[in-house]
């Protein structure tokens, strides 16, 4: 029977840059926007009698667009990997998945995204060589977290067989009531937190005799941004702003299960000044804020998932 709701998320890491894989982690996701994207070379040349193009040859291919995800702890650490670059696992049952920034280079991912058309048959569109190019975690009152993926890939394939989906035990996602924040160690009431990540990849780099792009590699300085909308209770935040104070951000979402996602950072706060909005508004402290630390990258981000997981 054909159903959008049929639809499925698969993934597995790559040996080799662009080199294909089965998926083998599969995620429940909200949306995804990965398109096809074919560059054309026009003809330029003159012919007599004729005034229009004559034809186009191929050049460029890839895909990339987004994929948005329910926020969930179980099968995170393959992502958060993918999003800073290196992993280190601890512990056992629970285990301890802390990704904190490394090379990005030689990371990619094998994506199939499963789409059921009107006649009810499956198809599976599949993307090599995937970079997480950017990535963005949010968590508001009366709502489900989430966590977008910025991807782009080598090429898209639609002549694969569909992987037989598995899903992570247990999967449960995070809602507001599970998370917490602490700036400077003291717990700070917010409505909303926005964390996002942005991996300075360098895109659209070919070479003479392949229409594949090459593996995309970091050429600028990489970014953790954010935003916080705080309760105004007092002067403290807003002194960080104006007196360019660093401050160590957490943000935590615990499960009853012992399950969880810390994100820990080195933030400085970039605004905003608080305003009086009239008749029955509380007035809000916003907090624009960037990742900054002189000691180590580490100290600017680290996400450490703690879940039933041995391996990513």
């Amino acid at each position: 029977m054909p159903s959008f709701l049929d639809a499925q998320f698969g993934c597995a890491a790559e040996s080799t840059y662009g080199t294909r894989v089965t998926p083998t982690l599969f995620l429940p996701f909200l949306s995804e926007g990965v398109k096809f994207v074919q560059d054309y070379l026009q003809s330029k040349s003159y012919r007599t009698g004729r005034q229009f193009p004559q034809l186009q040859r191929p050049g460029l291919k890839r895909a990339q667009g987004p994929i948005k995800f329910e926020f969930a702890p179980q099968g995170l650490q393959l992502l958060t990997k993918h999003m800073l670059g290196s992993l280190n696992t601890t512990g056992a049952g629970p285990y301890v998945h802390t990704a904190t920034p490394g090379a990005l280079n030689g990371l990619s991912l094998t994506v199939q995204i499963v789409k059921t058309d009107r006649g009810g048959t499956s198809r599976p569109f599949d993307y090599k060589g995937v970079k997480i190019t950017d990535w963005t975690i949010d968590a508001k009152v009366g709502e489900i977290a989430t966590l977008e993926l910025g991807t782009y890939g080598q090429a898209e394939d639609t002549s694969q067989t569909v992987a037989t989906a598995t899903y992570p035990s247990n999967w449960l996602p995070f809602t507001f009531v599970e998370g917490s924040l602490t700036l400077g160690a003291v717990s700070t009431p917010v409505a909303e937190l926005s964390i996002k990540g942005d991996n300075g990849l360098g895109l659209d780099v070919g070479q003479l005799g392949s229409g594949l792009v090459r593996e995309p590699v970091t050429q600028q300085i990489r970014q953790i941004t954010g935003t916080i909308d705080a309760d105004f209770s007092d002067l403290v935040a807003y002194a960080r702003y104006t007196g360019q104070t660093q401050v160590t951000l957490v943000a935590t979402f615990a499960q009853a299960s012992g399950h969880q996602c810390v994100i820990t950072g080195t933030v400085e706060f970039l605004g905003d000044t608080p305003n009086a909005g009239g008749s029955g508004q509380e007035i809000r402290q916003p907090l624009n804020f960037t990742g900054i630390n002189a000691t180590s990258d580490a100290n600017v981000i680290t996400i450490a998932t703690t879940n039933a997981d041995a391996t990513p």
